[in-house]
């Protein structure tokens, strides 16, 4: 029977999330290691791959930028001893986001601007007056719900934001008195 082919969608949707991944890796120095100190203690991402002599469930044990720019993944069989290493793309449609839920919440610089921005704006009250981006506005917003969200309430990402925006006020202000440095 003739039927719509959604694989072109899907090829699409996992390059959207490995671009994604690639963008969360860089973030974090290029890799993350669930397997080193900093991370020993946190569960590892479950996600499924299909590789010609492997289709299944893995642990991730890292996630990398290897020295050409592919993005490979290290990980243990699920329930069995066999380790491999494999690209971004032969993880199965949809499990790529699995690896970013574990990943620990940093901002990236460019965020970290934007939110100084932010904080600039927020606080001046001239933010309405000036032409914007997209993302600026989008951050301003960002910034201005973490703000107003309870801190008990607050999810990783605000708690990142508003510190953030706490150190750029702070950073402001000295600067105002000539104190900063």
């Amino acid at each position: 029977m003739k039927h719509q082919s959604y694989y072109q969608s899907y090829k699409a949707l996992q390059a959207f999330e490995i671009k994604e991944l690639r963008r969360c890796l860089e973030a974090h120095g290029g890799s993350y290691n669930w397997n080193d100190e900093a991370h020993e203690n946190e569960t590892k991402p479950i996600i499924c791959v299909g590789l010609d002599y492997y289709v299944g469930d893995v642990d991730v044990n890292r996630a990398y930028i290897d020295d050409k720019g592919a993005i490979k993944i290290d990980a243990d069989e699920h329930d069995g001893w066999a380790d491999m290493t494999f690209d971004a793309d032969e993880v199965q449609f949809g499990n790529i986001g699995y690896i970013m839920d574990y990943m620990e919440d940093i901002l990236t610089e460019t965020e970290k601007q934007l939110i100084c921005q932010a904080a600039s704006d927020l606080e001046s009250g001239n933010y309405l007056l000036r032409k914007r981006t997209d993302e600026q506005l989008t951050m301003i917003q960002e910034v201005s719900k973490a703000l107003n969200t309870p801190e008990q309430e607050r999810d990783s990402r605000q708690v990142l934001i508003c510190e953030e925006y706490r150190l750029c006020t702070d950073y402001e202000y000295a600067k105002s008195k000539g104190k900063a440095t």
